[in-house]
């Protein structure tokens, strides 16, 4: 299923690509500054997605020197795999922030997504940007009638809050709800598109592509971040890697967890325009991109056991359409349901834990870390610094969090797997395609988790904190910036 599909009456052969479906629907420009040794700036900024990104475009007229390194090229990251959507109904997280923290939070949390909205439509409308951005009405909905609890309680926070919002009890597609609840003009947008309509904007910062940093050390005030094809000296550094790729300072791991999802895009008779997504333990998350239907499914914590083919045929079997592209996707979850973002020690900043909302937090991020660098005021600094309040609840949150990273990395030491594709030796694993054989190192270089073979997607996946390697062992998404690669 997973290398083909075949319509019969139409004598068509699709070919299912097993790779973000935005990568097949936009090119950004290549950049092609040459990297020099020993390079000089005021701010670096690590990482080439729209955090970074947008970070570097309200630096780019500051008198700043600023440079923006990305391990790959541009835009290729976790946003290359978002669904696009812009909306303030992002799942019942107000009632969860509410239940973690207080109402005061949640509140101040939608206002923020608010911000986060006028600031991407600001953006643009002023530099006319050419990006997909459309109107879509956004649905919360419940498949399983016992969890129109929890519809109700994110309802009485839409009322308290004076959110605007109508029930549902049917989807524009018909696609079959118990209960649902509707907030209209919010939007849906091509991510790939938008990263490059903000790197077109952005003419000072110098932007290199597949530079990767290895580590940090400071001097005399300096910091010298160590690349495979130089150093880098700074004073000012921000990380906007999806996940930082170091543990301290932040301790960032026992802070937040994973979550994988499995995305499809399908071809669709029929378009629509809206998005939706529902609050049960399977998440169905879905839009409409001209003629395909994009969807999210079956979201979990990965665990020493998964087996990534039944969870692509599980997701799969959620679309009515042809399937034509299949991808899967890592978020980084906080244990208040809130991102971290500002100044993690003096001059460092990052910013993290999306809670799979990326492009709203995203963009807003770029601009509180700037406004923090500028010594500028934001109303929203404090809400998500590293050294906000917690409470009892977000304390049992990351004790079970933490919990279950320490069962997963427990068992994965203990315990072996019996994969008939992959060949389990001490320290290295061995998969067989064809006749072609691939060794690799079996532990992720970030904190010594063994890895799991994804054989849809080719790549070698951590289950503890979602570092991925393509085939041959190179990193293609961290914590992990070191490659597992073997050298014949």
């Amino acid at each position: 299923m997973f290398k083909k599909n075949i319509d019969i009456h139409n004598k068509m052969v699709i070919v299912m690509k097993n790779s973000s479906f935005w990568k097949n629907t936009d090119e950004i420009k290549r950049t092609n500054r040459k990297f020099e040794n020993n390079m000089k700036c005021d701010i670096l900024i690590i990482g080439g997605g729209i955090t970074g990104l947008t970070t570097a475009f309200y630096l780019d007229n500051s008198n700043k020197s600023v440079i923006l390194i990305d391990s790959k090229k541009i835009g290729n990251g976790i946003t290359s795999s978002s669904t696009g959507k812009l909306t303030i109904m992002q799942g019942n997280i107000y009632s969860k922030i509410s239940n973690v923290l207080n109402y005061k939070t949640a509140y101040q949390y939608y206002k923020s997504q608010k911000c986060a909205l006028k600031l991407i439509d600001d953006f643009i409308k002023k530099y006319n940007c050419d990006c997909d951005y459309e109107k879509s009405d956004s649905y919360l909905f419940v498949d399983n009638i016992s969890n129109i609890v929890e519809l109700e309680k994110e309802e009485e926070f839409y009322k308290k809050a004076k959110i605007k919002y109508k029930k549902v009890d049917k989807l524009p597609n018909e696609y079959p709800i118990n209960a649902g609840l509707e907030i209209a003009n919010m939007h849906v947008i091509n991510p790939l598109r938008f990263i490059n309509e903000i790197k077109r904007n952005i003419k000072n910062v110098r932007i290199y592509e597949n530079i990767c940093a290895l580590e940090i050390n400071k001097s005399f005030g300096i910091y010298k971040v160590r690349t495979l094809k130089g150093n880098i000296f700074t004073k000012k550094i921000v990380v906007a890697t999806h996940y930082p790729f170091f543990i301290k300072p932040g301790f960032i791991p026992f802070k937040t967890h994973i979550e994988k999802s499995y995305m499809l895009a399908s071809k669709v008779e029929n378009s629509y325009s809206f998005n939706a997504i529902n609050i049960d333990n399977n998440t169905t998350s879905m839009r409409y991109y001209k003629d395909y239907l994009i969807m999210a499914n079956n979201s979990h914590i990965p665990s020493n056991n998964d087996n990534y083919v039944k969870k692509f045929n599980k997701s799969n079997s959620k679309s009515k359409g042809k399937i034509e592209y299949n991808w899967s996707n890592h978020d980084v979850m906080t244990n208040d349901y809130m991102p971290y973002i500002g100044e993690v020690e003096s001059n460092i900043y990052i910013s993290t834990g999306y809670n799979k909302w990326g492009l709203t937090n995203g963009f807003l991020a770029g601009k509180i870390i700037s406004d923090l660098i500028l010594s500028k005021k934001n109303q929203y600094a404090n809400l998500f610094s590293l050294n906000r309040k917690g409470s009892v609840t977000k304390s049992i949150n990351a004790l079970n969090s933490n919990l279950n990273t320490s069962n997963v990395y427990v068992k994965m030491k203990l315990f072996k797997r019996h994969d008939l594709k992959i060949k389990n030796e001490k320290n290295i694993s061995t998969y067989k395609d064809g006749k072609k054989e691939y060794k690799v190192y079996n532990k992720c270089p970030h904190m010594g988790c063994k890895l799991i073979f994804n054989e849809i997607e080719k790549t070698w996946d951590c289950p503890c904190h979602g570092s991925r390697f393509d085939i041959r062992g190179k990193s293609i998404c961290g914590p992990s910036t070191y490659s597992i690669s073997i050298e014949k």
